[in-house]
């Protein structure tokens, strides 16, 4: 099995039966089985440039480990509902969308830590 690594993403290889190379989490767990889950959204076609990768070249690639899975940044547009979430003891901070469409959101460092940016492109 091979998936296609396209900056911040991983995509299936293969298409899925919708006719869409599936944007895809992968996690290992504590026995070091790996998973890989269809997100439930897609390209149609691979860009041009991407980089072919073996599950275990992509947990390399990613430093996933069982604490520390790799999910892909979410894909939200216009008003599709989003919620956050706060863990203060860790320092992070989770966005949650429902049903994502076209357009990418991603997190932004801040010196301040009372500060969460998020970063919408496209």
């Amino acid at each position: 099995m091979f998936l296609a690594v396209v900056g911040d993403k991983v995509y299936g290889k293969e298409k899925n039966v919708a006719g869409k190379h599936p944007l895809v989490s992968v996690t290992v767990d504590a026995q070091n089985a790996i998973t890989i889950t269809d997100e439930g959204q897609g390209i149609d076609a691979l860009p041009s440039s991407y980089i072919l990768a073996t599950p275990k070249e992509v947990i390399a690639m990613f430093g996933i480990t069982s604490s520390a899975g790799y999910k892909p940044p979410a894909n939200i547009v216009g008003n599709d509902p989003a919620i956050v979430y706060l863990d203060e003891a860790n320092k992070v901070v989770t966005l949650t969308v429902s049903d994502p469409a076209e357009g990418d959101f991603s997190d932004a460092a801040s010196s301040d830590t009372n500060i969460a940016t998020v970063t919408e492109a496209n």
